[in-house]
């Protein structure tokens, strides 16, 4: 593993950097001091207790979206690693949280984020067959397999949510307190409905996202 590690003007020089509380910020610098060749790193307790800081100074570093936590094993992912650092081929030593590591992906400007939930790739056929005419049976198969399609969104995870919400600019902690409320599954479902529409409609609507996330979801609970 590399004992030299960078760190990029374009994240630390950001206001989203810069806005955090200082200790959240020296943390971020030990952190990133102490990570693998991927971006990985443990004995975060550790670490804040030799700098004085406290757990939310690592909340504060999740909730803007500097690094990915894998509660389960006690890890987290230095979100901008790829942009802070480049190693040689020869220095290069991969990590040993392999399960972590696959559940990550790299965006077009080499941040890590949480893989959506992987789906059944679907059958390759040469040509489309004719579509038959639909019967009354037929939709209600149709409504089975969209019943089926919502169940794929059942292990949804928190981190995935919270790694969607900061790249579509959404308040992360308004979607940990509807992750609270409602549960991962309604929430991704109101976060993908969302993103549908703006994407549709080519602007933000409504502006008051956390009211637009409530009505989604109240209206999920009671159809």
């Amino acid at each position: 593993m590399a004992t030299k590690r960078m760190f990029s003007n374009n994240v630390i020089d950001s206001d989203a950097f810069l806005d955090l509380p200082p200790y959240a910020q020296l943390l971020y610098f030990h952190i990133g001091m102490k990570t693998d060749d991927d971006g990985f790193v443990t004995g975060t307790k550790r670490i804040m207790r030799i700098i004085g800081g406290t757990d939310g100074d690592i909340e504060a570093l999740i909730d803007s979206g500097f690094l990915i936590p894998f509660p389960e094993s006690r890890v987290y992912a230095v979100t901008h690693f790829r942009i802070n650092n480049e190693l040689k081929n020869d220095r290069y030593h991969p990590t040993v949280f392999k399960a972590e590591f696959e559940r990550l992906m790299m965006t077009d400007n080499r941040e890590y984020c949480l893989m959506p939930p992987s789906a059944d790739p679907e059958p390759v056929q040469d040509a489309a067959p004719p579509e038959p005419e639909m019967t009354e049976e037929d939709n209600v198969s149709q409504e089975s397999i969209s019943q089926e399609s919502k169940r794929k969104y059942d292990n949804v995870e928190p981190e995935l949510l919270i790694c969607m919400s900061r790249n579509y600019g959404l308040n992360t902690r308004f979607v940990q307190q509807a992750i609270v409320r409602y549960g991962c599954s309604p929430v991704y479902e109101a976060i993908v409905d969302w993103r549908a529409d703006m994407d549709r409609t080519g602007k933000v609507k409504p502006l008051d996202y956390p009211a637009y996330l409530n009505d989604v979801l109240e209206r999920q609970k009671n159809p």
